[in-house]
């Protein structure tokens, strides 16, 4: 209609005063508090703990948190939440670019969260390394996919292959 207004209430417009006020009043600071707060102060808690050398005698309260990890990488399941968080804004942030530049952000992302992981192996159990090892490259393998398959629909129609289309959806 020439305007922009929140999908989830059409009467709410993106320029208007109630929606400036819920997302400056209550969606950022959930994000700051939720998506960054919690984290960060889990990881200034640990970090000193860890420096302490008492990191370990604190398992009771923050075992959840590296119990599965080596020693080194204390740190892991604090960047899994980071990880996810990232992910999340960059689909969001990207939502007015459209689908190709989501999927593109969110792949290259992907790529580097990939990166990490094959640096840290953090895992004490070799296996469970594989296991994320392997779930990483099928997030990006589908994603890659995915995107093949919307660039070639949004292709002119002379540019389009059915055949091509077929191929990706099987693998």
């Amino acid at each position: 209609g020439g305007r922009r207004f929140l999908e989830a209430d059409m009467d709410v417009s993106c320029d208007s005063v109630e929606y400036l006020a819920s997302g400056l009043g209550l969606a950022v600071p959930s994000l700051m508090v939720y998506g960054i707060g919690i984290p960060l102060s889990y990881f200034l808690r640990m970090r000193e703990l860890r420096k302490q050398g008492k990191l370990e005698q604190e398992r009771a309260v923050y075992g959840y948190l590296f119990s599965g990890y080596g020693s080194e990488h204390w740190w892991y399941e604090l960047w899994n939440s980071i990880r996810k968080a990232l992910f999340t804004g960059v689909t969001i942030l990207l939502t007015p670019m459209g689908p190709a530049m989501q999927a593109w952000g969110a792949l290259l992302l992907l790529v580097g969260f990939i990166i990490v992981f094959l640096r840290a192996a953090p895992y004490l159990q070799g296996w469970l390394n594989e296991l994320e090892r392997d779930a990483l490259a099928v997030d990006a393998e589908t994603l890659f996919l995915g995107l093949a398959l919307f660039l070639n629909d949004t292709n002119a129609a002379d540019a389009k292959s059915d055949e091509i289309a077929i191929m990706v959806s099987l693998t």
